[in-house]
């Protein structure tokens, strides 16, 4: 077989696009774009891919062309998370603060985002601390986002299918040069320097991940989130959200940092194995953070940083349907087997109180439908729980000690005497487990 020549050894999933083409135009003003399109696959597809295609699918020469299958591209990224795996994570010790020492690449996803992106890029183009390169994943809007990125001369990758929220992500990810990789929300507008401060935050050893003060564009000064909470069971939500926001407020760890804005090291992201692509929506940014304290790395909200958020909460059917799902999918991937038996008790019971609050509130099927979507995923599931048990550090009952055990502010609950009465149950339960692991 000639060199760079390799074969599918299984089929494309049905209902997956069969190829992409990506190419690569220059502009004269040395910025450029990259689009991202569907191409059926030709008797010569794998002749093509072995001799154009550059390593780890990270960049294209211009004015070429090259075929991708869709889970070509996925295993690119995935086999180059596995070679950092083996290679561990790049200690941060020692580097350059600042945009000219420490080179960060911004990957910005986007699904309809017409109303924002073009402010949201805008602040970024011009900010003169702003990221070396900006890297725009579009996941097949059908309004003008496609056409205000490419106005604005920035790296494009247009979608014709919506793959969510993590696959761009991490597609953007793949994509990128600099040391630090910077993830951004479309409906954000950042402080003119966020960025130098959320980088200074990394090159700490003790720190994983860096995530800005975000308060709301439609109420500034009012909390989007203060630093969020976990809980043991997986449920996850935003703090304070409305509440105004402290003048002495000070650099805090927060379980997990949020995904409309934070920073992480290239090669720790690398490392972790990115964000998890089936999430589609929701939780992922949990869930990397719940991996980088297996790591024994902590998320840190940086004051001197901010970013404005235009957000609005809600409990939409679906939403309810990848919380759940996600939740689920999260929690038994990411204990150790022995913790998730003593779990097992309280599991069963919160789902049981999931159930009641879903029937109240209409939104059974979609609860029906997450467990079911769950048990789909049990053969990728294996493949997380071993992938988090190869980069864990740190036991569980140290993970236990830093969570919560209450649900107030969770989506899936409005506050209700059940409800507090669960909350009490919560607490005790999570006092016998963290004993018995500890």
């Amino acid at each position: 077989m000639g060199r760079g020549r390799r074969r599918h050894r299984r089929p494309l999933r049905p209902g997956r696009p069969d190829a992409v083409t990506h190419q690569l135009i220059d502009r004269s003003d040395h910025r450029y774009r990259l689009r991202l399109q569907h191409r059926s696959r030709g008797p010569d597809h794998h002749r093509r891919l072995g001799r154009r295609r550059r390593r780890h699918g990270r960049s294209i020469s211009p004015a070429r062309r090259c075929v991708l299958s869709s889970r070509r591209l996925r295993d690119a990224i995935r086999q180059s998370h596995d070679r950092a795996l083996r290679r561990g994570p790049h200690d941060p010790g020692g580097r350059g603060v600042g945009r000219r020492l420490t080179p960060v690449s911004l990957v910005l996803v986007t699904h309809n985002s017409e109303a924002h992106i073009e402010a949201s890029l805008g602040i970024l183009l011009n900010d003169p601390e702003g990221p070396e390169e900006i890297i725009v994943v579009d996941n097949a809007s059908s309004d003008g986002t496609v056409r205000i990125v490419e106005r604005m001369g920035v790296k494009l990758v247009a979608l014709d299918e919506n793959h969510g929220f993590p696959y761009g992500c991490n597609l953007g990810a793949s994509l990128t040069r600099g040391e630090v990789i910077a993830f951004l929300n479309p409906d954000t507008e950042p402080t003119p320097g966020w960025l130098p401060p959320l980088v200074e935050a990394i090159s700490r050893p003790d720190v994983g991940a860096a995530m800005p003060v975000m308060d709301l564009t439609y109420a500034p000064d009012h909390w989007f989130t203060s630093g969020s909470a976990l809980t043991y069971l997986g449920f996850a939500w935003s703090t304070d959200s409305g509440e105004p926001i402290p003048d002495d407020i000070s650099e805090t760890e927060v379980p997990f940092p949020s995904g409309a804005a934070f920073v992480i090291d290239r090669r720790l992201f690398d490392h972790l194995g990115g964000f998890r692509d089936e999430y589609f929506l929701y939780l992922e940014d949990v869930d990397l953070g719940w991996r980088l304290r297996l790591m024994g790395l902590k998320s840190v909200q940086v004051p001197a940083s901010r970013v404005a958020h235009d957000y609005e909460f809600g409990r939409h059917a679906r939403k309810m349907y990848y919380l759940e799902r996600n939740r689920l999918r999260m929690v038994f991937a990411n204990y150790e087997p022995a913790t998730l038996v003593l779990l097992a008790p309280a599991l069963l019971i919160v789902e049981l109180a999931v159930v009641a609050a879903a029937v109240r509130h209409g939104w059974l099927g979609q609860k029906l439908q997450s467990w079911r979507g769950f048990v789909r995923l049990i053969p990728l599931l294996r493949q997380e729980s071993n992938r988090s048990r190869s980069i864990r550090t740190v036991r569980d009952g140290a993970i236990l000690a830093g969570m919560d055990a209450a649900f107030d502010g969770i989506n899936q609950f409005e506050i209700h005497p059940l409800v507090r009465a669960l909350n009490r149950l919560a607490v005790w339960y999570l006092r016998i487990v963290r004993r018995l692991v500890a």
